[in-house]
């Protein structure tokens, strides 16, 4: 967590917090963790692992966008 952006700048006293606010999810190799047209409602932190962000263009087919690799997140702008 202390990786990521977003949380660089917590100040220590309000860390477990923040962490204490978090669901641990697990996914699989394979998992779609959102897809594109979901409502957003939640950030996503990538613990370890990766995950691979992809669009659907007009043909149907899926563009590649993003990896996101350990530490890095997604979906913030979700909570505001």
């Amino acid at each position: 967590m202390k990786k990521c952006f977003i949380f660089k700048t917590i100040d220590p006293d309000d860390y477990s917090t923040v962490v204490n606010a978090m669901a641990l999810k697990t996914f699989v190799d394979g998992d779609q963790v959102i897809k594109q047209g979901d409502e957003g409602n939640e950030m996503y932190l990538v613990e370890k692992g990766s995950l691979n962000c992809t669009k659907t263009i007009e043909d149907g087919s899926e563009m590649q966008i993003r990896t996101y690799n350990d530490g890095e997140a997604f979906g913030e702008l979700a909570l505001m």
